[in-house]
């Protein structure tokens, strides 16, 4: 017999690629589970509807949250502080009900709402899931399946709410991860947010290299690594743009370790006609810690 979800009602707000994947989930693994999702347009909420993946829909600033024991906030990372705010006024939201969301960045999110008279509700969350494609139509039941989530509690959080919100997540087939949301966003700014801004800056390269010298020549000479080196740059600007302005300082930071890098790199590239071994060596050893990651 499978594992009930701990959330009987549960409320999405945004239904994109996160949003409508975990209502797919959730539909999939507890189909007793009531969802409903509420959004900017209630029209781009009809096809979830009509497909009976979710059960109720209405806007985003318009809902009711009578018997929801479980919201999730899955806008755009800026956007979802005064949505988090409105619900946690909401009185319609139960006493024991939890707030959760899975937004790319933690520590301005929680600062944001750290005042409010029940933040102990809201338990921040960061599935590490997702595509450069966005939208519902792109949803998939297993999206999260053995993907890591990091949890973010804060202070006034009781540990008993975060075992529910790590119970959700595994029982959805996600691995979870208790963080400080501090070092959270540290670490995303390395492994997530940094490689986006560098594919982004591929990308330019190979454009202005094809205003010189012509757009047929280039096709035929872009390979397949670099399409896999750049597929997330056609990540929605909307939402990098706004992970860019609220973690810019560690993304900062990491960029300019990029840059040292990379000069130490040109170095090793300017010397290879004379002295090949120092080149050799460095890709040997990177093709080795690639290896090792999984």
């Amino acid at each position: 017999m499978r594992d009930e979800l701990p959330f009987a009602h549960i409320a999405v707000f945004g239904l994109g690629l996160l949003g409508g994947s975990l209502c797919l989930a959730v539909r999939e693994k507890s189909p007793h589970t009531i969802l409903s999702a509420y959004g900017r347009s209630v029209e781009r909420l009809m096809p979830a509807f009509k497909e009976r993946m979710v059960d109720n829909i209405g806007h985003i600033e318009d809902f009711d949250l009578t018997g929801v024991d479980l919201v999730v906030v899955a806008t755009t990372v800026h956007s979802s502080i005064p949505i988090l705010k409105n619900i946690l006024d909401a009185e319609s939201l139960g006493h024991d009900a939890l707030v959760i969301d899975v937004g790319s960045v933690k520590e301005e999110i929680i600062k944001g709402i750290a005042a409010h008279r029940r933040v102990e509700r809201f338990v921040g969350c960061h599935p590490m899931a997702g595509s450069e494609k966005k939208g519902y139509v792109n949803g998939r039941a297993d999206l999260y399946d053995s993907s890591w989530v990091f949890i973010t509690p804060h202070e006034k959080n009781n540990n008993s709410d975060v075992e529910r919100i790590e119970k959700f997540w595994e029982l959805l087939g996600a691995k979870t991860i208790r963080i400080d949301a501090a070092m959270h966003d540290k670490l995303v700014a390395y492994t997530s947010h940094l490689p986006h801004m560098v594919a982004c800056v591929l990308v330019e390269v190979i454009y202005e290299m094809k205003q010189k010298v012509g757009e047929e020549i280039v096709r035929y000479g872009i390979g397949k690594g670099f399409k896999d080196s750049t597929r997330i740059a056609a990540g929605s600007e909307e939402i990098w743009s706004e992970i860019a302005a609220l973690n810019a300082n560690n993304i900062v930071v990491a960029i300019d370790e990029m840059i040292q890098k990379l000069e130490k790199l040109k170095q090793l590239i300017t010397i290879a006609p004379e002295k090949p071994e120092p080149i050799s060596n460095y890709l040997a050893t990177m093709r080795r810690v690639r290896e090792d990651i999984r």
